[in-house]
């Protein structure tokens, strides 16, 4: 237990210390535990300063945190891998990024033109960036993790910018603290995980008059299935029971009237890029839309060289509606 006692009716002190437990936040790395900052404060005794000092610290720890948990869950090495087939299928999947963009565009009008979210922006290969940043004044990209091609990208566009977020509502934070306690007394069920809508990470007064959720709500469940399957026992029913619930949050986030959603929603497999020889179907939303809501669909051609699954040609179903 690391204590530290502080006995100094002056206050500056404490932004000392602050800097102090930066340096101790770093030792922590080295297997050091931190486990308790106690402060005897003589002469003075105001507690909401204090209190103020340790949520600065606490706050210290989450960057760190946010950084573990995209690195344990995947999200880095995805990333890149996303781009990889893109280069490898390039000439396949215009139709789908053209059509995409089309779509957003179309979203776009009658709607007021100051503020424009774009959820799942990743590379923006299916983002029609220029166009986006000439029609509204202000322009959010927001994505778990933006690579360093688009930062630099985005330096040279004055009213774009980036947010990294977890924009399942802190799924991917829930199952990461539910895996660390699974062999614990502790042990959390998955319903016992918050969705908490943050506002995209956008600042709480900001409220946009349009967002696009962009190939992502079947996505968004992806990697905390993924790391509960391979840390957890949870059974099939109570893992597709928490994918509904994530994907039905995202839907509640989206501010109503506002909004267009772009997902796909089926994944064929097929032998040698034949229909009639179809090796597996999979559905991939918990929610439904009516057809009246489905303005556009079209197909996919994700994956013609085997390498996503090894027996076949993958192929997305993707629907487009504004919501």
């Amino acid at each position: 237990m690391l204590i530290i006692e502080i006995k100094h009716p002056c206050y500056f002190i404490f932004e000392q210390t602050f800097c102090y437990l930066l340096i101790f936040k770093h030792l922590a790395k080295q297997n050091i535990q931190l486990i308790l900052v106690h402060y005897l404060i003589f002469h003075h005794h105001n507690f909401n300063f204090m209190a103020n000092i340790l949520k600065k610290f606490l706050q210290a720890f989450e960057p760190e945190k946010q950084t573990l948990v995209k690195k344990k869950l995947g999200f880095f090495s995805d990333s890149e891998g996303i781009l990889n087939r893109y280069l490898r299928e390039k000439e396949n999947w215009e139709n789908h990024l053209q059509n995409t963009k089309k779509f957003i565009l179309q979203a776009t009008e009658n709607k007021d033109k100051n503020i424009a979210v774009i959820l799942g922006s990743g590379w923006l290969l299916d983002i029609p960036l220029q166009e986006l940043s000439s029609i509204f004044q202000k322009v959010y990209l927001v994505d778990i993790v933006h690579s360093k091609q688009v930062k630099h990208k985005i330096s040279k566009i004055h009213n774009v910018e980036l947010i990294e977020h977890d924009i399942t509502g802190g799924a991917l934070e829930g199952v990461f603290d539910l895996v660390a306690k699974y062999n614990t007394n502790n042990r959390q069920q998955l319903d016992e995980i918050e969705l908490i809508n943050t506002n995209f990470g956008l600042p709480a007064n900001v409220k946009p008059d349009f967002v696009a959720s962009v190939n992502l709500l079947s996505q968004l469940d992806y990697f905390a299935l993924a790391y509960l399957k391979k840390h957890t026992t949870f059974c099939p029913i109570s893992l597709g029971e928490f994918k509904e619930k994530i994907q039905k949050a995202h839907l509640s986030f989206l501010p109503k009237q506002k909004s267009c959603i772009i997902t796909d929603y089926k994944e064929t497999v097929y032998k040698d890029n034949d229909p009639k020889q179809l090796i597996r179907e999979t559905f991939l939303l918990k929610v439904k839309f009516s057809d009246k809501e489905i303005a556009n669909k079209w197909k996919w051609d994700f994956d013609t060289h085997k390498s996503y699954y090894a027996e076949g040609n993958t192929f997305m179903n993707v629907m487009a509606l504004n919501y």
